[in-house]
């Protein structure tokens, strides 16, 4: 957010403490830098890890993670070991690095909050210093994460801990070099060809060619969400959605249309084509279709509790996925006032001005409409009517949250001109 302030307005001043956005930006720029491991073996002789171990397996770390303390431990030993540090959201333990210095903005240590990447600044400032952080914050992202990837997981699959997976991706690819103290296109290019491979492998072809009945299978191939979440009130259960932080993969895919990785990647194989998109295809589901056949409500459908996705059946029953997303609606039909953007009561939903909530999910709808147009969606252009007709509706009430929080093609929330 600081350095899209910046961007935005290289004079401008945040509202609280009349702060200038270049100081913001610089400061959360250099802040990367301020940690005393840094990736390195041996911090006095800049020993690195060669690319090609970090890329080949899964290593171990010791994290201060988002919300506390945590680790993670992989057979090796030390010599497989990296520690990572990062500005501690809760628990107790001080946000210091061994030398009494605080520690770095790297909120990634933790699978869900990936999403820092000092590429960003190299790109803008032509900083090499972020280039070569940038490589290190990717190989720790790769060696934080399980290995072979997420996206070979089906807990991992179209949730946000995929999304920043490929954020890194897309960046470290942009910013390829054959230099030493940067990466090579060619090896990233072969590790995500790998992932996006095993996607195919164990997540397109169970659930759209062998048609598995599971529960997260059928819910991925009717409704575009996947999830294994079960909701109970002691008599009744049902399995409930996800939330829409699912579509920070949007925002990832975006990126790897702008940058030429969207050609690369699909040109590489037919799995890897077909991966691509069938995520597309998930996103349409859970983003177009969903807005067309249910004004929205499956965002949320109470202002308490989860939305459901099944119908609520008594407990040691299996609840049934809806066929689509019409079916949903017919299961649970509008009450009220209830739409995207209002309760059943008539109260507006809320908060509208995360950055982490129902925005992404509109998001997608205009990002498919401006950097997909090859992949066609019948209700493509009723959906962007419905959630432009919606913001519209919403325009006379924007918080100053909503004016901060900048996502492409949605001129109400982008910010004043």
């Amino acid at each position: 957010t600081p350095l899209a302030l910046y961007m935005s307005d290289p004079q401008g001043r945040r509202l609280k403490g009349n702060e200038p956005y270049q100081d913001l930006c610089r400061a959360w720029g250099l802040a990367y830098f301020n940690h005393s491991h840094h990736y390195t073996r041996d911090v006095k002789r800049f020993d690195t890890i060669p690319d090609e171990q970090i890329l080949a397996t899964q290593w171990s770390h010791g994290v201060l993670t988002y919300y506390g303390q945590g680790s993670n431990y992989v057979p090796g030993g030390l010599s497989r070991h990296v520690n990572l540090h990062a500005i501690v959201n809760g628990g107790d333990i001080p946000p210091r690095d061994k030398d009494n210095r605080m520690q770095w903005n790297g909120w990634m240590v933790d699978y869900h909050h990936n999403y820092c990447q000092p590429g960003w600044w190299a790109l803008m400032f032509n900083s090499p210093m972020h280039l070569y952080s940038a490589k290190l914050r990717f190989h720790a992202n790769i060696m934080a994460q399980l290995g072979n990837g997420p996206t070979s997981q089906p807990s991992f699959f179209l949730v946000r801990i995929q999304a920043w997976r490929y954020l890194h991706y897309v960046m470290m690819w942009k910013l390829g070099t054959l230099h030493r103290l940067g990466m090579a296109r060619a090896g990233i290019e072969s590790r995500l060809q790998a992932e996006l491979e095993s996607l195919h492998d164990q997540i397109y072809v169970p659930a759209m060619v062998d048609k598995a009945q599971d529960v997260a299978n059928t819910a991925v191939r009717n409704l575009g969400v996947y999830t294994t979440s079960m909701n109970t009130d002691g008599t009744l259960q049902w399995y409930t959605l996800p939330t829409a932080l699912t579509f920070y993969m949007g925002s990832a895919l975006m990126l790897f249309k702008q940058t030429g990785l969207w050609a690369v990647m699909q040109a590489k194989s037919e799995k890897c084509k077909t991966a691509l998109n069938f995520i597309v295809e998930c996103l349409d589901k859970s983003a177009l279709d969903m807005m067309v056949a249910t004004e929205g409500r499956a965002e949320h459908t109470s202002e308490n509790g989860s939305t459901p996705m099944t119908a609520k059946v008594p407990v040691g029953q299996q609840p049934v996925v809806p066929a689509n997303w019409q079916e949903w609606n017919t299961l649970y039909p509008k009450q009220g006032a209830d739409d995207w953007i209002t309760y059943p009561n008539g109260n507006p939903r809320a908060p509208y001005e995360r950055d982490v909530g129902m925005h992404m999910r509109a998001q997608w709808a205009f990002i498919h409409r401006d950097y997909f147009p090859e992949i066609t969606r019948a209700n493509l252009n009723e959906a962007c009517a419905m959630y432009d007709s919606f913001y519209a509706r919403r325009a006379q009430n924007l918080g100053q949250g909503d004016w901060h929080y900048r996502y492409p093609s949605l001129g109400i929330i982008k910010g004043q001109a």
